[in-house]
């Protein structure tokens, strides 16, 4: 029997939209299909229980057999309705809507030996997926004698880096702290003009604190993707890469053939200092002080911080940006720009769009304090 393959769908990952592999589909003469990206098709409240679901017991841990997935469905839906809180109806469980009497046979529902069992796996399920106790009304804080400076996406904009750290300067020399860190959200690069002065800054420069810690942000990402693979040079230019780019004195790519990709990219590794690559590839995904979080994008719901994906850590933004799931940590972060500091109960976001407004912003933790300091340049047109 023979086989003749003419084609094939893959979805929509960066190494299916490369370059090479178009190249070799075209030399075997194979038709590909990419997926189209995931839409909803529900309304709200449909969509948001079924990705629920997918999170928190499809998916959410690895099943020996399709018997064991399909046992924990009825587990996991009790958990749903008695036990799982839900942020929309002020934090209580969906079988409250009902409004239950004392005598209502509902309530019976751990009754007998054999759901007492199911209850026991149930409060099992219930300590694996949110943490003992609740947020106390002791508001958060860093550690005692600490000041946090956290600075949001800087996207190119070395003259506002270089005025907020004068800033800094200045309100270290006002009032000293015991100890100071400096971090640094990430989205070093594109969009803004002078990407590389500004990974020069992060990585060679005194510091302003007693320590200064440089996360990682999705166009970081986007940057080593490219250095390894010119092939994605059109999906960065969508993103803000050119600029980058020319950042480097690079011209981009003038044609969308390989042949114009690969001499951007082999001009550029003829000028791209060894040590830019070498901080790209240190930076860190997330880090902790006290009872903030910090991280580049953001954090999936319902899933351990231990076990948080790198592509949500600075891809994500929903559901993290509408959930009201306590993470056990106030979430600062960035990645999604707006024109003030969004505050909220489980986390802040300090993206405010520095490649075009001109405002940098930092937000400033001392014991259970905050404040912010930001640039004051002139915005530019993007």
């Amino acid at each position: 029997m023979q086989v003749i393959f003419f084609g094939g769908i893959t979805d929509s990952g960066s190494c299916y939209k490369a370059g090479d592999f178009a190249k070799a589909c075209k030399t075997l003469k194979l038709k590909h299909i990419g997926t189209k990206p995931y839409t909803p098709k529900t309304n709200g409240k449909a969509e948001r229980f079924i990705q629920t679901a997918i999170r928190q017991w499809a998916y959410a841990r690895a099943y020996q057999t399709s018997k064991q997935h399909a046992a924990d469905l009825p587990l996991w839906t009790h958990l749903y309705n008695w036990h799982r809180p839900h942020s929309g109806i002020k934090d209580q469980t969906p079988i409250s809507r009902l409004g239950l009497t004392e005598d209502n046979l509902l309530r019976l529902h751990t009754s007998s030996r054999s759901t007492l069992s199911v209850t026991s796996r149930i409060m099992s399920i219930l300590n694996r997926l949110f943490r003992a106790g609740q947020r106390t009304n002791a508001k958060p804080a860093v550690p005692d004698g600490l000041r946090v400076y956290a600075i949001g996406d800087v996207h190119g904009r070395f003259d506002l880096l270089v005025e907020l750290a004068e800033k800094i300067r200045a309100d270290l020399a006002d009032d000293p702290p015991e100890k100071s860190v400096e971090i640094y959200l990430g989205d070093y690069v594109d969009r803004g003009p002078d990407a590389r002065s500004v990974i020069e800054w992060l990585r060679s420069r005194t510091c302003l604190c007693d320590e200064r810690i440089c996360l990682k942000g999705n166009h970081e990402e986007i940057f080593l993707q490219f250095i390894a693979d010119p092939g994605i040079a059109e999906y960065w230019r969508d993103l803000g890469g050119f600029e980058t780019l020319y950042s480097y004195g690079v011209q981009p790519p003038v044609a969308r053939t390989g042949e114009a990709m690969l001499a951007s990219h082999e001009q550029l590794m003829r000028v791209l200092p060894a040590e830019d690559v070498r901080f790209l590839q240190s930076l860190q995904l997330q880090t902790c002080f006290g009872d903030y979080l910090f991280v580049h994008a953001g954090l999936r719901p319902g899933v351990a911080l231990e076990k948080q994906l790198e592509e949500d850590l600075i891809w994500i933004r929903e559901p993290f940006l509408t959930s009201g799931h306590d993470f056990g940590k106030i979430v600062v972060h960035g990645h999604t720009p707006g024109d003030a500091p969004d505050i909220r109960a489980n986390r802040i976001n300090i993206d405010t769009g520095a490649f075009l407004t001109g405002c940098l912003t930092c937000l400033v933790l001392e014991g259970t304090g905050r404040r912010f300091i930001r640039s004051d340049a002139v915005a530019v047109n993007g």
